[in-house]
């Protein structure tokens, strides 16, 4: 439960920050799609701890500046 959380916070984040269209995913889309060598999952979070004790195999973690 708590990761798919994580996906529709970083999903959204990046929907609300682009143009780009199909951004927001179901998990299950996700859960079929993570080995796809084009597919790029973001963690977005203030707090590298955050990322650190838990996030999605294979995402990479989004500092803001």
């Amino acid at each position: 439960m708590r990761k798919n959380i994580l996906v529709v916070f970083a999903v959204s984040l990046i929907a609300f920050t682009t143009n780009a269209q199909n951004v927001i995913v179901s998990p299950q889309w996700l859960n079929d799609n993570l080995n796809d060598p084009n597919l790029v999952v973001i963690q977005p979070s203030f707090l590298k701890l955050d990322y650190d004790n838990e996030h999605i195999k294979g995402a990479r973690y989004l500092w803001p500046d």
